[in-house]
């Protein structure tokens, strides 16, 4: 049997409608997962984090009696760290639209993106793993612990590219009335740059550079929150007011200025 020319046509060779439902379901769900990661340290009690400096027996001591707390903790922190990557394929798609089809940056997002749950998961194994058997040596399990911590705050690099990315693109649309304001383009690379203090709690156990530390924790969280909230409310902005829904989202997608 054979297929007309039409039929035989591919989706990606056609123009795609925009689910905007869709897009802005998986666009909100990094808040949710915020939430779950908030939550999860605060159960255990580690919001304020813990602190870098503790000795081996203060370690295993906390453990020992906060067990089932660091295991669900753990859990949550796990989920929470999935539900970045919704947001990010919804941020990748948005790119795809600013700057066409062939360009590099919504790849490059959205390859950062996909390691960016590694900052959470594995931290999170860690302590699953230290909880397990918190009646081993406690330097095993401080061992576990500091693992867990400095690959949590230190973890920074899949963020960073992410923003580099999306910031590029934003500051180089190409329209006279650009999708996103140039200003979240700088902001973007503004947070970059001050995530970048958090590579330091390898050096440190006390003061404002270790893993709970004003310049490393604080600053990174809190940018990364502000950046992540702003980035999704001015995508969600144009989402509503319609402005892509007589645009291409497919393979074929251009950008004023871009060769068809």
């Amino acid at each position: 049997m054979t297929t007309s020319g039409t039929d035989a046509t591919s989706v990606s060779d056609r123009e795609v409608p925009v689910d905007v439902g869709m897009l802005r379901i998986c666009l909100w769900s990094a808040p949710v997962g915020l939430v779950f990661t908030f939550v999860g340290m605060l159960s255990c009690g580690w919001f304020p984090p813990a602190y870098a400096g503790a000795t081996a027996a203060e370690v295993g001591r906390y453990y020992l009696e906060h067990t089932n707390a660091i295991r669900i903790a753990s859990i949550m922190i796990t989920l929470g760290g999935f539900l970045l990557l919704p947001t990010a394929a919804a941020v990748s798609r948005f790119v795809v639209r600013i700057e066409g089809s062939r360009g590099p940056l919504s790849y490059l997002q959205l390859v950062s993106a996909a390691f960016a749950p590694v900052a959470f998961v594995v931290p999170a194994f860690m302590w699953q793993a230290a909880a397990f058997d918190p009646g081993r040596s406690a330097e095993i399990t401080k061992i576990l612990h500091d693992c867990a911590w400095l690959g949590f705050i230190g973890g920074i690099w899949s963020f960073a590219v992410q923003n580099f990315a999306v910031s590029l693109a934003i500051l180089r649309d190409p329209r006279a009335t650009p999708l996103l304001p140039r200003w979240l383009g700088y902001m973007g690379i503004w947070t970059a740059l001050l995530y970048m203090p958090s590579c330091l709690v390898l050096f440190f156990k006390s003061g404002p550079f270790a893993w709970h530390g004003l310049l490393t924790f604080w600053l990174a969280a809190a940018m990364f929150v502000l950046w992540t909230c702003t980035l999704i409310v001015q995508i969600d902005r144009v989402l509503k007011r319609g402005a892509v829904r007589d645009l291409r989202w497919g393979n074929g997608a251009s950008v004023p200025g871009q060769a068809g």
